[in-house]
């Protein structure tokens, strides 16, 4: 399918800068980007294989972990777009300028080298996280009514800039979920019983709920318009 191409292409791309950085600069400072677009992957394939699943007649129980597992990975393609902080705050600690001692390439060029390899990462995750969500929502316009589809696409946009909130911020990651559960669900549980101690937290969410829409729904506008 022509997502998967354009995923396993632009993965290859990202690697391939990265590889360059490292033997031109010698820091590894941006190797994290690479189990970041495996975390994308992964969510990637969760939301086809919850598809099939969906489809199939397995047990309502199997269906429904499956779901949960899905939306627990999904931020994780969205969260790539937070990576760009590296280069803008603190970069002579996190992007290495130490590393880089080239007389001939500007400070400033680096920054932007480096954006440009962030941004090529963040298209990555974006890409298959709206495929991911797109792909299971395809799925739902077949079972349900336009409105509850519609809902449904709310609700994993919300949730997921909610997710990328709790990995950026307090900085919890997915496998939280298994290694600090109750932890994990009293720090969430104090955003809603107390939402107004966590401003930011509706602040960040919000805004990642209204990008993913967009770029969810330019999506869908395209691929209705070319059909």
């Amino acid at each position: 399918m022509a997502q998967l191409k354009v995923g396993v292409l632009s993965s290859c791309a990202v690697f391939g800068l990265l590889l360059a950085r490292i033997i031109v600069s010698g820091s590894v400072v941006y190797l994290f980007l690479l189990w970041n677009i495996v975390l994308a992957w992964v969510a990637w394939g969760l939301g086809v294989w919850l598809v099939s699943v969906l489809k199939g007649k397995t047990i309502l129980v199997y269906k429904v972990a499956l779901s949960v597992v899905w939306l627990l990975f999904l931020p994780n393609t969205f969260y790539l777009l937070t990576d760009l902080i590296h280069a803008v705050f603190g970069y002579d600690k996190v992007g290495g300028f130490a590393g880089w001692q080239l007389p001939y390439i500007a400070d400033t060029s680096i920054i932007f080298v480096d954006l440009a390899i962030l941004m090529l990462a963040t298209w990555v995750g974006w890409l298959l996280g709206i495929a991911s969500m797109r792909t299971v929502y395809g799925y739902a316009k077949t079972k349900l009514s336009s409105s509850r589809s519609l809902t449904l696409v709310f609700i994993l946009s919300a949730s997921s800039g909610y997710g990328i909130y709790l990995g950026r911020v307090p900085r919890w990651n997915s496998w939280d979920v298994v290694h600090r559960p109750f932890s994990l669900l009293a720090d969430i549980g104090d955003t809603f019983i107390h939402p107004f101690d966590h401003v930011e937290a509706y602040i960040f969410s919000g805004v990642f709920f209204v990008m993913i829409n967009v770029v969810f729904w330019s999506f869908e506008i395209l691929h209705l318009s070319r059909d």
